[in-house]
């Protein structure tokens, strides 16, 4: 039983993984109540919408940006921040809040348009009196036009966001870049407000070139580009990340809106349509429709061939091999990422871009168990590279590392990385997300050393609060399983039964995590057995709702599950599942 019970706990710990309903807990920080009353109240009496302080009071509360009201003046837990733009955004934040009412250029540079609207539409519900500028869709015919219209809203506005200029990127009857830097004076004179450009890679360059006396004025560069890297856990996602009903509708609506949107512009620039057709496969990645994915991939890739855009290609090239890692097909991922994305960015010298590449390769190796290949790799390959130019990929990379000494048992310089080496760079950039689980596997440790004391203050003192304050409802119940496993190992039954059903289960079925429902459902009915064994009946039918859920959902909880119910001579009727004859 106790074998079979870990490993169903371990399962269970593998799915750290980021949560992206929209919910918020209140359990502490009692400033924040008064703030988030006021706020609401406020934002109400500015959109006309009549607030009563019942419609504010503060409980768990779904939260969506920018129509409702956030407990928290801002809070990464909302829609689904990257973790490492926490610090950026709240830069852009402050610099916007620094204009006071003066002329602020300030340039965000983005690579994916769907994440580039969340962020905005997060400015808007912190920055009152905020325009948006869609230049893609009002195209006006000159640049004389658009300044006219910049004008117009900035005399409307406390903030202008500024979109869709790259559709004027490569049209040379425009000139706006060159018209940007002559008209200047007037521009600002015009807009004594904050304005944000929202520009791609390689618009920022040909600003900076062909615009440098604007450019010049720039008070702030804000990079949300989202990378590989960052969507990536340490061993390439190995399960498919959990999103809510909600969450799955919005990027099936934003397909759509692609699909009609890429349909309706058949003359569209193919850099651009490269760039939806990448953003598109990204959406049909995430809600495990791999298929459609490599499709727009291949398409992109295609496009981006054509324009000899070595740098999008090898991109694209990741991305497919990314997605035939997460089918299962290793050995062409590996290939792809060895043969064909490594040596494109070694010939554009691009050492960052290589790193990355080289630690996806390492995480292949590592899972197939080749460990001093892919521990040769981190340590040659990926540190010297991040030690001088990123220093938080060198923090994760040294997790990396770490997580092999933890699973080689070699706690105490797993337990040294963790502690000299990662943490401290989480705390510099304010990463309070990586902070939380950095310090989630150094409980861990010393859970494992049999320092459950230890263990469980840092649960419940570090990671719990952290996870909090960040409203990511999903990681609090985790780490509350994780509570619930110590005080099992401690012997109080009790108590991590009563987490079980009453802090971490209520939590899944609100969600609809149905994988994370299943492996709570067979741990409550473990408890029940060591617990109370005239309960048999009852965790008999939950190890059964259990393994129908798993054979369903076909994952490998369903296996382990049968196990249990072999070994307790427990039968499922309703599946036709009996105890084996072994």
């Amino acid at each position: 039983m106790g074998s079979d019970l870990w490993r169903i706990v371990l399962l269970n710990k593998g799915l750290k993984l980021p949560d992206f309903e929209n919910f918020v807990w209140i359990r502490r920080y009692q400033w924040y109540i008064f703030l988030s009353i006021f706020r609401c109240l406020k934002t109400g009496l500015e959109k006309g919408v009549p607030h009563d302080a019942g419609q504010c009071r503060i409980q768990p509360v779904r939260t969506k940006m920018p129509d409702d009201c956030s407990p928290f003046p801002y809070s990464p837990g909302c829609d689904h921040l990257v973790p490492v733009h926490t610090s950026e955004f709240d830069r852009l934040d402050r610099a916007i809040g620094a204009a006071g009412g003066r002329f602020r250029l300030l340039i965000a540079q983005y690579n994916r348009p769907y994440y580039r609207d969340q962020l905005v539409e997060r400015l808007i519900a912190l920055h009152v009196k905020s325009r948006i500028l869609h230049v893609d869709r009002e195209n006006p015919p000159d640049f004389r036009a658009l300044q006219s219209r910049l004008g117009e809203l900035a005399g409307k506005a406390s903030v202008l966001h500024v979109l869709g200029l790259d559709i004027w990127a490569y049209d040379p009857e425009k000139e706006w870049l060159p018209s940007l830097n002559y008209q200047r004076e007037s521009l600002t004179g015009q807009c004594p407000i904050p304005m944000v450009f929202w520009l791609p890679r390689g618009l920022i360059r040909l600003m900076a070139l062909q615009a440098p006396d604007m450019w010049a004025w720039r008070a702030g560069v804000f990079d949300f580009s989202v990378h590989a890297q960052v969507e990536v856990s340490p061993h390439i996602k190995p399960d498919k990340l959990f999103l809510s009903a909600t969450e799955r509708e919005r990027r099936q609506q934003w397909i759509r809106e692609l699909d009609a949107y890429l349909g309706s512009r058949p003359d569209m620039a193919a850099g651009l349509r490269a760039s939806l057709l990448c953003e598109q496969g990204d959406l049909y990645e995430a809600i495990g429709k791999n298929a459609e994915s490599l499709v727009c991939y291949e398409h992109a890739l295609n496009l981006y061939k054509t324009l000899s855009d070595e740098r999008n290609i090898a991109d694209t090239l990741s991305q497919i091999a990314y997605v035939l890692y997460s089918q299962g097909e290793w050995d062409k991922a590996l290939d792809m990422w060895r043969n064909e994305v490594l040596p494109k960015h070694e010939r554009l010298g691009d050492k960052r871009s290589r790193a990355v590449t080289m630690g996806k390769i390492a995480d292949i190796l590592e899972a197939r168990g080749d460990w001093e290949e892919a521990w040769r790799i981190h340590r040659e390959e990926e540190l010297p590279v991040y030690e001088h130019m990123d220093e938080r990929s060198y923090a994760v990379t040294m997790g990396k590392i770490a997580d092999m000494h933890q699973a080689r048992g070699e706690l105490d310089e797993a337990l040294r990385i963790r502690r000299q080496e990662e943490l401290p760079v989480y705390e510099r950039l304010g990463d309070v997300r990586a902070r939380a689980v950095a310090m989630g596997k150094i409980a861990d440790i010393y859970r494992t050393r049999g320092e459950l004391d230890k263990a469980l203050r840092i649960l419940k003192e570090d990671v719990l609060v952290a996870f909090e304050r960040l409203g990511e409802m999903r990681s609090c119940a985790l780490t509350m399983g994780q509570i619930a496993d110590i005080h099992q190992l401690r012997g109080e039954l009790d108590e991590s039964l009563r987490i079980r059903r009453e802090e971490e289960l209520p939590v899944y079925e609100r969600l609809g995590d149905k994988r994370s429902m299943v492996v709570t459902h067979a741990n409550i009915a473990m408890a029940y057995l060591r617990l109370d064994p005239a309960r048999l009946g009852e965790a008999n039918r939950l190890l059964c709702l259990a393994l129908s859920d798993a054979r369903r959902m076909k994952i490998p909880e369903a296996d382990i599950i049968q196990n249990i119910l072999n070994r307790y001579q427990m039968t499922c009727e309703d599946d036709g599942s009996t105890p084996d004859s072994s």
